[in-house]
């Protein structure tokens, strides 16, 4: 229903129901304001046409000491400074994290590493001396294939092994990393916190 409005001896309106609603609980009209709707045919305060449970004044503001200012300003300066601290600590962190663990997945894979790569060499090299060993079982060169296909196979032992240990230690410091980045990503928004509640 459409609602006039008396407010201060000047006519206003009209007004849907949820306006006048909404103006109230923006404190925009008074709840002592006059209201008129059509087919009361009369004026009424607002809270009589509105129960007061359907309009939600605001808290009242509560009055404030000059000391309790100061000492809210005070806060809020130290707390902005240590937010703006936290927040480019964690941006820091962050980037660190980042690259670090961008660096680790880089060189924990196996091709970047040139013991990786003689162990396949040597893998490739040392199934062919088997081959070869199996094929001259029983002749004068049995001996020295058997000899040739055992140091193929120490050879791709020893680069598997360093190649092992490589891809393990930066897999490591890909995990590190990212602990890394996770810390600064929290210290970030622990900055962006702490500034806006000051």
């Amino acid at each position: 229903m459409q609602i006039f409005i008396n407010k201060n001896g000047q006519q206003f309106g009209p007004f849907e129901e949820n306006k006048v609603l909404e103006m109230l609980q923006n404190r925009q009209l008074s709840p002592n304001d006059f209201g008129f709707r059509q087919g009361d045919g009369q004026w009424r305060k607002l809270t009589d046409i509105f129960p007061v449970h359907s309009i939600n004044p605001s808290p009242p503001i509560l009055p404030i000491s000059i000391s309790q200012t100061n000492k809210v300003k005070s806060n809020s300066g130290w707390r902005r400074f240590f937010g703006n601290i936290l927040l480019r600590l964690g941006i820091l962190i962050l980037l660190a994290g980042v690259v670090g663990a961008g660096r680790g997945y880089y060189y924990s894979q196996p091709a970047q590493h040139y013991s990786c790569q003689m162990a396949d060499k040597n893998l490739q090299k040392s199934e062919q001396s088997l081959k070869e060993y199996q094929a001259a079982k029983g002749t004068p060169l049995e001996v020295e294939k058997g000899l040739k296909a055992k140091k193929d196979i120490d050879d791709f032992g020893a680069y598997s092994n360093s190649c092992g240990q490589l891809v393990a230690s930066f897999r490591l410091w890909l995990f590190v990393f990212i602990l890394i980045g996770i810390i600064g990503f929290v210290g970030t928004v622990g900055g962006f916190v702490v500034r806006r509640v000051s």
